[in-house]
C-alpha cells in the first residue's frame, strides 16, 4: 500500500535479472501530493509486499498515465 497522499501510477514495468527466470525488479512511477514530487519506486519483483527497495526523485513532477496517455488535439 502506498502512503496516505502518495499515488502509484502508470503501467509497473518487470524489469528481469539476466541470470535468472524470475528475479527481477518491478518499477513504477508515484506522486506525492503533499510535496508534489514524482517519483519512481524499485521493488523486488520477489517481495513487493516489503517495500520499495530503491526511490529515484525526478526533478519534476510528472503526469500519472494509467496504460496510456491521451492527449487531446484541435481537429
Amino acid at each position: 500500500r502506498a502512503p496516505r497522499g502518495v499515488y502509484l501510477g502508470g503501467e509497473p514495468a518487470f524489469v528481469p535479472r539476466p541470470d535468472s527466470e524470475r528475479a527481477g525488479a518491478v518499477i513504477c512511477p508515484a506522486f506525492d501530493a503533499e510535496s508534489r514530487a514524482s517519483s519512481f519506486l524499485v521493488f523486488d519483483a520477489l517481495d513487493v509486499a516489503a517495500g520499495p527497495v530503491a526511490r529515484l526523485p525526478l526533478e519534476s513532477p510528472i503526469h500519472l498515465g494509467f496504460h496510456a496517455t491521451f492527449v487531446a488535439t484541435d481537429r
